[in-house]
């Protein structure tokens, strides 16, 4: 029984810690896009200036 709960409890921990890796994951593409995108705009601007 003991046996079983911890067995249980390492697995849904396990998940909970693959979850928020993808999540964090997905976060950090998501600002990395952002960035991009943001040195575009930066770059269009610098060029109508000149």
């Amino acid at each position: 029984m003991i046996k079983s709960i911890r067995e249980g409890a390492f697995l849904f921990f396990w998940f909970k810690i693959h979850f928020e890796i993808q999540n964090f994951k997905i976060f950090h593409k998501k600002i990395n896009f952002l960035n991009n995108y943001i040195n575009i705009i930066k770059i269009i601007i610098d060029n109508i200036h000149f």
